[in-house]
């Protein structure tokens, strides 16, 4: 598999048509088809670290490498396993979850996760999130959002791979929690620059 395949032009369609075309709007049933798209975009040339069937999670929601970090030694001689090491790809999913029901809580679970992405040593970075606008955000939050990654990123000078941010929109028709909701209208891709000065709408 070459390098296109981690590329974030390449990723972003093929997940957004994955989430539409599996219809589900539970968000723990969306994290799922996230880590099944995954999964099947990358298993059979690479190591897979996520939480669900034959997988395990291991520092973020999904590792996909050239090794197993749970399998570096030899049993009986203690020599290295993996001959090369090397994280391709790197994602973490914030949909909401415990505490997110302000748009405080829900920036806040989302800029954690998106430190540990920027903390990981990966060629690429997914970070997946929702949002809640503040009743006086009448337009243009995901964009401030969005915004207030870059500027995040940006305190990272010694990265060079960009991220791709995935937002899928968010909102609270019955409870306090946040449930994003998918379709054709509610996905959208933002790629930060290489370099952390700018941001682009896919």
């Amino acid at each position: 598999m070459s390098s296109h395949q981690f590329g974030y032009q390449h990723i972003y369609p093929r997940l957004r048509a994955h989430l539409i075309a599996a219809g589900v709007q539970d968000t723990k049933e969306i994290t799922a088809s996230i880590k099944l798209f995954f999964c099947q975009e990358y298993d059979t040339d690479y190591r897979i670290l996520c939480s669900g069937g034959a997988h395990s999670e291991y520092m973020v929601d999904v590792l996909v490498t050239s090794f197993n970090p749970k399998q570096i030694f030899q049993q009986k001689t203690l020599d290295l396993v993996p001959r090369a090491f090397r994280t391709h790809l790197a994602v973490e999913s914030e949909l909401g979850g415990t505490s997110a029901s302000s748009p405080y809580g829900v920036m806040k679970n989302v800029g954690e996760d998106f430190v540990k992405l920027l903390l990981i040593r990966a060629d690429r970075r997914v970070m997946i999130m929702t949002s809640l606008p503040y009743a006086h955000e009448t337009e243009k939050h995901v964009e401030r959002r969005v915004e207030s990654l870059r500027q995040l990123y940006e305190h990272f000078p010694t990265l060079s791979s960009g991220v791709l941010v995935m937002h899928i929109e968010g909102g609270q028709p019955k409870s306090t929690q946040v449930q994003v909701r998918i379709g054709e209208s509610t996905i959208r891709g933002f790629l930060i620059s290489e370099n952390g000065k700018s941001v682009h709408e896919l």
